[in-house]
């Protein structure tokens, strides 16, 4: 989570899908939920 959270402050996915932040503030959160899903074990 804490590498996905970096990527959100340099802003990796903006440059790559040339978008603004807060088009992919759902994108970051969709990504760190699934991150918390996969490493807490049902």
């Amino acid at each position: 989570v804490a590498l996905v959270e970096k990527a959100q402050q340099k802003g990796i996915l903006e440059k790559f899908f040339n978008a603004d932040a807060e088009t992919l503030e759902p994108v970051y959160k969709e990504i760190i939920r699934l991150i918390y899903r996969e490493e807490i074990p049902k």
